[in-house]
């Protein structure tokens, strides 16, 4: 199954609305607008121009859409009422405009189709300012990957998994925010083989008893089995914590992230350079809007929820990332 509004692989929906609803939603067009910039089919200074055409292909939907997790997410927390099953709502007629040759539209809602005019021009206006914020060029342009880090033991003790940290492995560029994945077992020389190593991520926020908890899947792809990841890991913020709100201004702005593989005593095993086609814009627009735990104890006793009711399995489920 395939979301409707960003055509990430689903299990299953986790929200339904009208047409109206998605295409009036400023929210829900800058998701779709950094989804398709992220997947390089819509370039930046001609997103308005690109926006025009799009309002009409996308208010002409006549079914109810079917929204992955993270979507869904953006939508409810755009204020947006999510119906649980198709059978809440008509099958048919929901479309605001129908086509009448190629890019020519009849209007069949005048008020919605203003409506997702307005909201596809903020949305567009909104990634355009985005952009214009300063941009961390990062590249590694150098012969030497191999790097001297601190022992990772006086960050996250002797657990393994995935941390960010603030590094300087560029002294011509600065600081910027490096990601590690720590396995101290025998698994590690296998997830060094992994080839082509594909790294990604998705995002959201999950309501808990304690609170509204942001959280972040990464994972590596099997190239052998399209059907589940090569291994994952769980990793989760307190954006009112200033060190963690700066982390994650600077993944967003970063042309590229680093990913180092960190084994026994601290070994580098692998490093990695992604270009950043990572979607951070959506989950730091929707903590802007959303209500969050500050609280550590609490934030602490929210991880422990979402880790006892959801395997790592069933998070990734929830929809791909692009």
């Amino acid at each position: 199954m395939i979301c409707d509004l960003c055509g990430a692989r689903m299990a299953t929906h986790s929200g339904i609305f009208t047409t109206k609803e998605v295409v009036t939603s400023q929210d829900c067009w800058e998701l779709y607008l950094r989804n398709e910039m992220n997947a390089g089919l819509i370039e930046a200074p001609n997103i308005h121009i690109t926006v025009r055409g799009l309002i009409g292909m996308m208010a002409m939907h006549d079914s109810p859409w079917a929204l992955c997790y993270k979507c869904t997410n953006t939508a409810i927390h755009a204020g947006l009422n999510s119906h649980s099953s198709l059978s809440e709502i008509a099958a048919s007629g929901h479309a605001l405009c129908r086509s009448i040759a190629p890019m020519v539209f009849e209007v069949l809602d005048e008020q919605g189709m203003k409506l997702a005019e307005k909201a596809a021009n903020s949305a567009a206006t909104k990634i355009l300012e985005d952009n214009r914020k300063d941009v961390i060029r990062n590249q590694w342009s150098r012969g030497k990957t191999s790097f001297d880090f601190p022992n990772l033991d006086e960050c996250m003790g002797s657990r393994d998994g995935f941390i960010a940290l603030k590094a300087v492995i560029d002294e011509t560029i600065g600081e910027e925010v490096v990601l590690f994945l720590r396995d101290q077992t025998p698994f590690m020389e296998k997830l060094k083989a992994v080839t082509p190593f594909r790294f990604l991520m998705q995002n959201g926020i999950v309501k808990t008893k304690y609170g509204n908890l942001v959280f972040f899947l990464f994972w590596v792809d099997d190239p052998e089995n399209s059907e589940k990841p090569f291994s994952m890991w769980d990793w989760y913020v307190n954006p009112s914590d200033d060190y963690s709100a700066d982390l994650l201004d600077k993944m967003s702005r970063q042309t590229h992230w680093h990913v180092f593989l960190v084994g026994q005593n601290n070994q580098q095993e692998n490093f990695f350079e992604f270009k950043n086609s990572y979607d951070m814009g959506t989950i730091l627009n929707l903590i802007q809007k959303t209500g969050l735990i500050q609280n550590p104890e609490d934030l602490r006793n929210a991880i422990l929820e979402l880790q006892s009711k959801y395997t790592l399995e069933e998070m990734y489920s929830w929809g791909s990332a692009p």
